[in-house]
């Protein structure tokens, strides 16, 4: 982050807000990024995907109580993950 620091002064406030809003980070990604919903969805050879969109803001205090947007974080964290389910929760994914 050297360069906010020579951008904006090593002596500002700093704040990160982070969304995972859908709707927000199709309008706010860039072009390319994924547009899949975040969530949990099961296969039925039980492979369980787990994806997960957010955008995060890096703000500046430049005055007081005057805040601006210094950088834009995307990010798209996804999974697929195996479980080997046992006894009752057997049970309810075959049925």
């Amino acid at each position: 982050m050297p360069n906010i620091a020579s951008q904006y002064g090593s002596d500002r406030d700093l704040d990160i807000d982070f969304s995972f809003s859908h709707d927000l980070f199709q309008a706010e990604a860039p072009e390319g990024a994924p547009q899949e919903r975040s969530g949990v969805k099961i296969s039925k050879d039980k492979i369980w995907k787990f994806n997960l969109n957010f955008i995060a803001y890096l703000k500046v205090e430049t005055s007081p109580n005057q805040w601006e947007i210094a950088r834009k974080i995307y990010a798209s964290v996804e999974a697929d993950i195996m479980f080997e389910l046992t006894g009752y929760f057997n049970y309810l994914f075959n049925q």
